[in-house]
């Protein structure tokens, strides 16, 4: 299953002058914007060759990218004209990249990939969101899967380090991410109601999608043959 992490880098550190720069230009790239004046969100998705990103149908005959879309509609369910949301769900829908050549990425690298190859701008109504899969690693560090640049909607992922494979010793993860109505803030419309029911309760959500990776070596010798495995699950109830 896809899983997108994105580990923001640069978080309490002072821009770049370049990252700044770039950061100013995306005028229209505004969560205010999003859940007022837009009317549609497109996910563009760029790779260089290697770093294919996964796509297509799983074993339950559910695409990968699809997940991101869901949680895309859900953000947006309750605003009042809600925005056309258009992810990607094939690898033939995703735009390819000339090979860069780079074993290491510093954020000024991506920024500089992104103006000689991204022509698709956000506007008032259109907000674009831009994920690019590299080869190679961080500047920073090799266990660091992406790059968020700070105020704008511009993601790089390092698709090495998402792909590595198993090690001399175990190790796994275990996660999950949940949405409830407890969590939600009722809907301006919602609370115009007479019924106390629907006035004072967000709609009824359980959302719940979790799983685990584990790695390590097959054999007593732990020097050849490793494994690495991957499993996740998505459990939704809502109201109708």
């Amino acid at each position: 299953m896809l899983i997108i992490l994105f580990i923001i880098v640069g978080c309490g550190k002072t821009k770049s002058k370049k990252e700044a720069s770039f950061s100013s230009s995306f005028t229209h790239s505004k969560s205010s914007n999003y859940f007022s004046s837009t009317q549609k969100i497109v996910v563009n998705v760029y790779y260089e060759p290697g770093a294919e990103p996964f796509s297509g149908p799983s074993i339950l005959n559910l695409y990968y990218w699809r997940i991101l879309e869901d949680n895309l509609n859900a953000i947006f369910q309750y605003r009042s004209s809600r925005p056309v949301v258009i992810v990607p769900k094939l690898l033939s829908d995703m735009k390819a990249l000339p090979s860069q050549g780079k074993s290491v990425w510093t954020i000024d690298d991506v920024i500089d990939l992104y103006n000689k190859q991204v022509q698709d701008k956000s506007t008032t109504s259109e907000a674009h969101f831009h994920l690019l899969f590299l080869k190679g690693y961080s500047s920073d560090s090799q266990n660091v899967i992406g790059y968020n640049i700070t105020d704008t909607p511009v993601l790089a992922i390092f698709k090495d380090v998402i792909t590595k494979s198993g090690s001399n010793k175990f190790a796994g993860v275990g996660y999950e991410f949940f949405r409830n109505d407890a969590l939600n803030s009722n809907s301006y419309f919602r609370k115009q109601s007479t019924d106390p029911l629907i006035r004072d309760n967000a709609p009824f959500l359980r959302y719940n999608n979790f799983g685990f990776t584990v790695g390590g070596p097959m054999l007593p010798s732990r020097e050849k043959a490793f494994f690495f495995y991957s499993q996740e699950w998505r459990r939704i109830k809502r109201a109708p």
